[in-house]
């Protein structure tokens, strides 16, 4: 799936010649905080409600409005994932995507771009998870992807966070079964630190692990 297949023709666009009661009015109306405004396929700013509560005379029309220029977008060929980066970037409900010449497509919604990362990601697949905390030296998919294999499990998803408090990397596994308990004696053997497991663990190694947890934290 492209960023094309995921345009929303129900999210509106605002016009120069709209008042700044009308722009809050259409906010209100589609629970999205912030949207484009567009004049002759052009995309002029994105409009925050909170900017737009600022002006004293709401029947001020938005091209007359003082209001800081604000153009956050995305290419409309480029992958979704440029879409996510932007919403997580500067917080937007909408993604506005542009075309080769600049030109205003359409726009894509942070909660469109959350269920394709759910239907792509293999994240509404059954399956556990486990997260795993590596030194960035340390860090090689392909040995973490062996050991699944060799444990006959398949590894759906990776997401990759540098957590900036421990400079330790937490790479978090999707797995497509829920019982775990094999795979994660596997990645202790290997030395790896289970950080968190979520899946059907066996009542004993549970505890093991939140002790393990408990004794990180103290250590910490």
């Amino acid at each position: 799936m492209n960023l094309e297949q995921l345009i929303e023709p129900t999210i509106p666009i605002l016009r120069s010649a709209d008042t700044v009661a009308d722009a809050l009015r259409m906010m209100s109306e589609t629970h999205y905080a912030k949207l484009p405004l567009v004049e002759d396929g052009v995309y002029l700013n994105l409009l925050r409600e909170a900017d737009l509560l600022d002006i004293d005379d709401e029947d001020t029309t938005l091209v007359d409005c003082q209001i800081p220029v604000f153009r956050p977008s995305c290419y409309i060929k480029a992958h979704p994932f440029d879409a996510i980066k932007a919403a997580i970037q500067f917080n937007l409900p909408v993604v506005p995507l542009l075309g080769d010449r600049q030109e205003y497509i359409g726009s894509v919604s942070r909660a469109s771009l959350l269920g394709f990362m759910g239907e792509n990601g293999g994240l509404t697949e059954p399956g556990g998870i486990i997260i795993l905390e590596v030194q960035p030296r340390d860090y090689v998919l392909s040995q973490i992807a062996k050991i699944a294999e060799n444990e006959e499990f398949k590894i759906l998803n990776v997401r990759v966070y540098h957590n900036p408090q421990t400079e330790m990397l937490e790479v978090t596994l999707k797995l497509n079964k829920t019982a775990v308990q094999s795979l994660v004696a596997a990645l202790e053997r290997y030395e790896y630190l289970i950080k968190a497991v979520y899946g059907d663990m066996p009542a004993q190694d549970y505890l093991d692990d939140r002790y393990r947890l408990l004794i990180n934290y103290l250590n910490i």
